[in-house]
This record gives structure tokens, C-alpha cells and sequence, in this order.
């Protein structure tokens, strides 16, 4: 049986108006401390859940958008590029999307009391991961909506976890970067990485690994950069190894605020692309075809995967569930342009 906030009130023993600014603010100054845990208290005994209505106005239909990121959001083309395709279900399926702003913990949300309450108002959460997330944390959170019959989609998480509808970009044999650029003749590749504890920077780590592994090459630490997924980090990196003597006929970068920086450090030190060092990136916005040269990337279907895992959130809302083991695949597909070449010798 629904609970009313009307019930909540009088075993409480406070107004309904109080109970809403409760709802409305858990963290509000205008109710003591004592009184906050009262209220969790009766809640709690009566199995009471905040509605939409509680908070956020008659009628809504609301997503949040847990994002544990502490920088701004929308620099990063791979957050654009899924909220393209999430906004268009949603919008197209009558309903509307926020941001929480939520405390954040090993690059996962927080998932206190208060976080609980916040996310407990909308109809559906959708949770990304971050370049900090670790697969325990990730897992704690995952477990904790799902105790709270909550639905829950996950997106920008390349590992497989169980128990969650889950998005993931693959690479397969038609789009392997290292492999094309093996193709070509290159042996000294060198691989710019983000964070060197990073999950992402890991899962295309191993696949770079075992790309020189099949094709004979022996692994060089030394053609191994951490750009930290920054593009003033990458450039000061790659300058100091290359003012170093450090050498390679082919860079494959995982990030495109990294590339960027890439690009400078090779032609400020008088290296040309492709002719000396060819260059192939991980992810495609709009602009990277129109670089000097345009860039090879790995194009990532990032607006499907937003767009088809809201369609499954929308789904589990609709059926009243809160927990589905689906795993959305779709592939990574290279786009060849002016910037890798045959190699012809160092």
C-alpha cells in the first residue's frame, strides 16, 4: 500500500509542510537534526518512498543523471555524444533528465542517506562511470540502488558487471587500431594513456599489448606515455620523451583532449604527420577531420549506446522492475584518414 505523506506527518507529529522541505532539501537548516532523524526514523518503519509529486511537481517523468565528475562536464565530446542520443529517447518517450549533484568516492557516487532520498524521487537512474571508477565501488553503488528498487542503467564502463543493463563499445577484428597500424608496417608504436589505474586506460592497454603480442613485436616500456587524459599533460609528456630520444614511427592515443596535445609536442619538435609519425586516436568529434592532417580515429557509437540503453531504462520503468542482466554491444569502427601512412623507416 502507497504510503501518503499526509500518514508520514502524523506519525511524525509535524505538518505536511515540513515533511515536504524534508523532501524537498534533506540537508535544509530549518529542521534540527533530531527532527531529520525522526523523520528517517518513521519512514524507515513505514516504508515510505518520496514521489515525483513530493518533490519535483505533479505529473513529472524524470531520469537522473548520476555523473561523479568534479570537472566541467561538457569539454569532454564523449559525454556530449552520449547525452545526444539518451535526450532523444527520453524526449521522444515523454520524459525529461537532471543532474544530481551528488558527493562522489573513488569515481562512483556517494551513496548516502541523503543521495538515496534525492534518487528515490525520479522514475529511473542513469549512472556512468568515470577515468577514477574502480570495479568494487562500482559494484557497492550498483548493489545499493538495486536493494532500493531503483532501475538503473550504466554507461561508460568498459567492464562487464553482472545485474545491470550496461552499454559497452567493443573493438573486434574489422576496428583493432593497433593491428591497422601493424598492417602498415610500423614496430615502434607507442601508446598514450590516461591514468595508469584508470579501468579504460587498462582495458585498451591490454588490447594494445596483445595486438604487439600477435603480431610478434616485443613490448618497450618505454613507448608507454600516462597523458592523464589531459591534453596539457599529454603534450608535456610526449616533449619531454621525445627531447629525450625517445623514438616511434606510430602513436596511438586513447583520448582526444590528449591528442590534441600530441599533435603540438610531435610538430614543435619538428616531426611531420604522418610522414614521421603517424598517429590514430580513440574517438571522433566533429572536428578531427578538419586537423592538419585530418586524424584517423576509432569511431565510438556513443550517441547509440545513450540513446538504446534510455529505451531500456524507459522499459524497466514501464514493467515496474528495477534489476535486468542485458549487456547493449555495439562496435567501434575505424575511419581512415590522412594522418597514418605506410611506414617507410625511421
Amino acid at each position: 500500500m502507497k504510503i501518503s505523506m499526509q500518514k508520514l506527518a502524523e506519525k511524525v507529529g509535524v505538518s505536511k509542510m515540513t515533511i515536504s522541505l524534508y523532501l524537498r532539501d534533506p540537508q535544509t537548516k530549518r529542521i534540527s537534526e533530531a527532527m531529520k532523524e525522526k523523520i528517517e526514523k518513521a519512514m524507515s518503519e513505514l516504508g515510505y518512498e518520496p514521489s515525483l509529486n513530493a518533490q519535483y511537481g505533479e505529473g513529472r517523468k524524470i531520469v537522473a543523471i548520476l555523473l561523479p565528475f568534479d570537472m566541467p562536464l561538457f569539454k569532454y565530446e564523449l559525454v556530449d555524444d552520449y547525452l545526444n542520443g539518451i535526450q532523444q529517447s527520453l524526449f521522444a518517450n515523454g520524459y525529461d533528465f537532471i543532474f544530481l549533484n551528488v558527493p562522489t568516492q573513488n569515481g562512483v557516487p556517494r551513496v548516502d542517506k541523503v543521495t538515496l532520498m534525492k534518487v528515490r524521487s525520479f522514475s529511473g537512474v542513469i549512472l556512468f562511470g568515470t577515468r577514477y571508477t574502480q570495479e568494487d565501488d562500482m559494484v557497492a553503488v550498483l548493489n545499493t540502488l538495486h536493494e532500493s528498487k531503483i532501475p538503473v542503467v550504466l554507461l561508460n564502463y568498459p567492464k562487464v558487471l553482472d545485474n545491470v543493463i550496461q552499454g559497452i563499445s567493443v573493438d573486434d577484428s574489422a576496428c583493432a587500431p593497433i593491428d591497422y597500424l601493424v598492417s602498415l608496417g610500423h614496430r615502434r608504436i607507442a601508446f598514450m594513456g590516461g591514468t595508469p589505474d584508470s579501468i579504460h586506460t587498462k582495458v585498451l592497454f591490454d588490447e594494445y599489448r596483445s595486438s604487439l603480442e600477435k603480431a610478434g613485436i616485443p613490448f618497450d616500456e618505454s613507448l608507454v606515455f600516462n597523458g592523464g587524459f589531459e591534453g596539457y599533460k599529454a603534450y608535456s609528456v610526449l616533449s619531454d620523451n621525445l627531447r629525450a630520444g625517445v623514438r616511434f614511427s606510430a602513436l596511438f592515443c586513447m583520448s582526444t583532449q590528449m591528442m590534441i596535445g600530441c599533435y603540438r609536442a610531435l610538430k614543435e619538435n619538428g616531426l611531420r604527420i604522418p610522414e614521421d609519425v603517424s598517429v590514430i586516436n580513440y574517438g571522433d568529434p566533429y572536428f578531427t577531420e578538419y586537423l592538419d592532417p585530418p586524424l584517423s580515429t576509432v569511431q565510438l557509437p556513443l550517441s547509440e549506446l545513450g540513446h538504446d540503453s534510455a529505451d531500456y531504462l524507459v522499459y524497466m520503468i514501464s514493467k515496474g522492475v528495477s534489476e535486468i542482466d542485458y549487456k547493449i554491444i555495439k562496435h567501434n569502427t575505424l575511419a581512415i584518414r590522412k594522418s597514418t601512412a605506410i611506414f617507410t623507416g625511421l
